[in-house]
């Protein structure tokens, strides 16, 4: 079955709403899925619907291990540099070993630093990209230029 890994409702984020519009999208269209969410310690006891498969603690390495292990279908993953834990959300590559196709997309981009950062910073979070990009068969940027961006740090769209 496909899942949709991120944020849900009741969690109030932008990127939740979005997981939500779209596995109601895909309802519609007759495609089932379930959803993973990933949430700060202070969301993991909210009271998730019942598509809601499995809720991992956003600083729980091993709860991203665990659930990749557990996924077998299609993934539609969300990104935003900073909604996984680790640094900069790297363990969202934990998440990316899940067996079968992955879909990522990609809420942000960055052509320059984020304010008060530098560009070591920047240059991490590009390379944490590129090291998706290897992990899952496409991407969607939601960014007006994003082909470009991708392109322009090498990853093979």
């Amino acid at each position: 079955m496909l899942t949709l890994v991120g944020t849900y409702p009741p969690i109030r984020c932008g990127i939740a709403t979005f997981n939500r519009d779209l596995r109601e999208a895909l309802l519609r269209e007759g495609v089932p899925s379930q959803v993973a969410v990933v949430a700060h310690p202070e969301e993991v006891a909210l009271p998730f619907p019942q598509e809601v498969v499995r809720v991992v603690a956003r600083e729980d390495r091993e709860g991203y291990r665990a659930l990749a292990r557990l996924l077998r279908g299609p993934v539609i993953l969300q990104h935003e540099y900073g909604l996984y834990g680790g640094k900069w959300g790297d363990y969202v590559l934990d998440l990316l070993e899940a067996q079968g196709p992955k879909l990522v997309v990609l809420h942000t981009l960055l052509q320059a630093p984020p304010p008060g950062l530098g560009e070591a910073d920047l240059r991490y979070m590009q390379g944490l990209l590129r090291a998706m990009a290897e992990r899952a068969q496409a991407f969607v940027a939601l960014h007006p230029e994003g082909e470009g961006l991708l392109r322009a740090l090498g990853v093979r769209i």
